[in-house]
């Protein structure tokens, strides 16, 4: 194995050198082996991904679930290869392979239903999505996996919901703010917004992404004055960053906006 693993890593080495038909050569020696384990196949198929030669990974990935049938991870490899060239229905077959393999961890429901979300399947990944929080109703990740799925296909009050669940048991968890805070003002409930982004900025005073979105928060609810001194907020706290920049870009408009309706508007 050791060999084939050397023979292998002198290929990408070959790649990365521009001379892809040394790589070539040294990679089909290496497929010449009976010996190959799934490290040596997986390693041979992304060498082949870096080749351009997508069908001749695919091809790897088959010898290798046929060399491992009881390896997950080679169903799951060809389900991705399957993907990114459009033989989605090919995919779908392998991703429901490794999902009969992989059991229930988390890692597997994670890789399924990302695959599932770019197959477009979007009912297969919410109902993966749901049995995930039923089989591991205290994981974190499962929950912020369904809200953010709930989110993205516009259930806005059922997101609400697992994120609120997510914060019951982490309080602390930041980005289930953030996403808590962005279905609010999806649901143009922006005063509940401001108070779960004022929350999280008590948590973490020295995180301009949270003031980025509180400003934001402020400028859709029609508070410009607020807005504008949370944006001057960024401004110090990250002085010379793109944040810095896009704030500043910001205060100019609503400047530029507050002028606007004073001259619109004159005493």
């Amino acid at each position: 194995g050791s060999a084939i693993s050397r023979q292998i890593s002198t290929a990408m080495q070959s790649i990365r050198q521009g001379d892809y038909s040394s790589a070539l050569s040294q990679l089909q020696t290496a497929e010449q082996s009976q010996s190959l384990s799934a490290k040596d196949y997986k390693a041979l198929a992304q060498a082949y991904n870096q080749l351009g030669m997508p069908e001749e990974a695919l091809r790897t990935y088959q010898d290798w679930s046929n060399a491992h049938p009881n390896d997950a991870q080679a169903y799951l490899n060809l389900a991705r290869t399957y993907e990114s060239l459009g033989m989605n229905s090919e995919a779908a077959t392998q991703l429901s392979l490794y999902q009969e393999m992989s059991g229930n961890s988390s890692n597997s429901y994670a890789n399924s239903a990302a695959l599932y979300r770019r197959l477009g399947m979007t009912a297969d990944e919410g109902a993966l999505l749901t049995d995930w929080v039923s089989s591991s109703p205290a994981s974190t990740q499962a929950h912020m996996a369904l809200a953010d799925y709930y989110r993205r296909t516009g259930d806005l009050s059922s997101a609400l919901g697992e994120y609120q669940s997510v914060l019951q048991t982490t309080p602390g968890n930041i980005a289930a703010q953030m996403n808590l805070a962005q279905t609010y003002q999806q649901m143009g409930q922006y005063a509940e917004a401001q108070a779960t982004l004022l929350s999280a900025i008590e948590l973490q005073p020295g995180n301009a992404d949270l003031y980025l979105r509180l400003g934001e928060a402020y400028r859709r609810s029609g508070n410009l004055a607020e807005a504008i001194s949370t944006y001057q907020s960024v401004v110090s706290l990250e002085p010379g960053t793109t944040q810095a920049m896009r704030a500043q870009q910001q205060i100019n408009r609503l400047q530029r906006q507050a002028a606007q309706t004073v001259n619109r508007n004159p005493s």
